[in-house]
């Protein structure tokens, strides 16, 4: 987008490009392990199986979206660009508006077991605290 759309990149003077660097690609590596972990945790035998709540599904209840939203948001960062951000945004939004209809047809199939992991366990960011 940088390319076709220059006027989206104004912001990028704001921060030096090795600084975005470094940050986009921590959020790309970060969020393409998260993602790739959600997926092998929920294709393993065990994962197989009833409620997942174990690993990284015991950090955030969505962490295959999360992971893919921080990729595309480290990528956006990386050239600080408004397009590419809005893109991000609207990723993250479609996966929140998403989630609430997998998380009713869950409720529907595990019951109070997932109305439980729920109230456990926060729906995008996890708590460390």
């Amino acid at each position: 987008d940088s390319f076709l759309l220059k006027w989206t990149t104004f912001l990028s003077t704001s921060l030096p490009f090795p600084l975005r660097l470094l940050g986009g690609l921590f959020l790309v590596v970060f969020g393409g392990y998260m993602t790739w972990v959600s997926h092998e945790t929920v294709f393993s035998e065990e994962g197989l199986h009833g409620l997942i709540d174990w690993g990284v599904y015991g950090l955030c209840r969505h962490p295959m979206y999360l992971g893919v939203v921080l990729l595309f948001l480290g990528l956006s960062i990386t050239t600080f660009s408004i397009a590419s951000l809005l893109i991000s945004a609207t990723l993250f939004i479609l996966y929140d508006r998403f989630t609430v209809f997998e998380e009713e047809m869950l409720v529907e199939a595990l019951g109070e077991e997932y109305r439980d992991y729920q109230r456990r366990v926060p729906k995008w960011f996890p708590r460390f605290w």
